[in-house]
């Protein structure tokens, strides 16, 4: 793992009561992206003002560790699967695990594992202590479909996969972030994209803060990271 000094990204939303700077960009009371209202006064040509957010509701993030990460790269794969070979795949591998490194994650990579063996790496990455650790990560990089996600041999249902991180599953990481990256398939059709005129700015993009309560579902902090939506293929590799 990479040296690194794991704790400087997240100092500023890292503590309960964390205040956030809002650089207020228009006129009137609007709610941003994480629910609060705040006022944006100014007439026209007023500079904007900033403006205190308390954020109570954030994940806590200064735990002595940052935490695990796992990484399942897939490339070649049993004839039965009539799945080909995933070139460029070990460039996305090596860039997750540097980053994941660099940002303070005890990483470790597994190349090529069966489905019983992707379930069985996970299973015990679950049964690990995790309570003096942040978060956790797994990132799997192979073929998929809809809800599934191959080994070299066959495929696996991605809750199968994930279900060993279920609150009644793994009470380590209660209320802690799981986050699941997949880089695979979800279905057959391709995303063509869609061409931008440089002058569109401003897209507004949804946030959605983590609510700290008592009880909570077995299923709740977990983030699902995909690198296509629901029935479009993905590429190979992006070179992440």
């Amino acid at each position: 793992m990479a040296d690194s000094n794991p704790k400087d990204f997240s100092d500023t939303l890292n503590k309960e009561g964390a205040r956030m700077e809002v650089d207020a960009r228009s006129q009137g009371d609007t709610p941003d992206a994480l629910g609060f209202k705040t006022f944006l006064g100014g007439g026209a040509g007023a500079d904007p003002p900033l403006v205190d957010i308390t954020v109570d509701d954030a994940y806590r993030m200064d735990y002595p560790r940052r935490g695990k990460a796992v990484i399942i790269n897939n490339r070649t794969f049993h004839p039965t699967t009539q799945m080909g070979e995933r070139s460029g795949t070990e460039v996305d591998a090596d860039n997750l695990y540097a980053q994941l490194g660099k940002l303070g994650f005890d990483v470790t990579r597994y190349d090529n594992l069966r489905a019983k063996e992707m379930l069985r790496v996970l299973q015990y990455a679950a049964r690990e202590d995790h309570k003096d650790a942040d978060c956790f990560v797994a990132a799997m990089l192979s073929h998929g479909e809809e809800g599934e996600i191959y080994g070299v041999d066959k495929a696996i249902a991605i809750d199968e996969l994930t279900s060993p991180f279920k609150g009644t599953n793994c009470l380590s990481l209660v209320g802690k972030p799981k986050i699941f990256i997949i880089q695979a398939c979800r279905g057959t059709d391709l995303d063509h994209g869609v061409d931008k005129a440089d002058s569109d700015e401003g897209a507004p993009v949804d946030e959605v803060d983590a609510v700290s309560v008592q009880r909570v579902p077995v299923e709740a902090d977990f983030l699902m990271c995909y690198s296509v939506v629901k029935g479009i293929r993905t590429y190979d590799s992006f070179y992440m």
